[in-house]
């Protein structure tokens, strides 16, 4: 059973290397949970980011460590808006207001179902893709 788990283990890493696998020969009866778990927390993510890393460098140096792993998962992009208020107030919109634009822009929103067949298709309000091409022209 140990040879399969290892060469499972290898296909896994080899065939999916951004999954977070944990390939483990079965026990009935028993719970079996990782031995050692860190974490680190604080508000710069550049220092979490090299902690992480420090601490997987310290467990990949000893041969019975295995399936280390952080819970970073993979990087996706985020906006994050700033808002002068002031021009806001000029411009008479408010911060629903950009967040409605945002939302518009980027995933689209919900504006309700079509039945086609018996199934149920979404209708979502979705801006063109030159609108995310520069957030300065994005219509609010």
């Amino acid at each position: 059973i140990s040879n399969l788990v290892t060469r499972g283990d290898d296909w896994l890493k080899e065939a999916f290397p951004d999954a977070e696998p944990r390939f483990r020969a079965l026990k009935l009866a028993t719970k079996d949970k990782f031995a050692v778990e860190v974490r680190f927390s604080g508000p710069d993510e550049t220092v979490l980011h090299q902690l992480a890393a420090e601490a997987k460098t310290i467990f990949a140096s000893n041969p019975y460590a295995k399936y280390i792993r952080d819970d970073w998962r993979q990087e996706s992009k985020v906006l994050k808006p700033i808002l002068n208020q002031d021009k806001m107030r000029q411009a008479g919109i408010n911060r629903a207001d950009v967040a409605f634009a945002l939302k518009r822009a980027s995933d689209g929103m919900p504006l309700g179902q079509m039945n086609l067949n018996d199934e149920l298709i979404p209708i979502q309000l979705r801006g063109t893709s030159q609108n995310m091409a520069s957030l300065e022209t994005l219509p609010v």
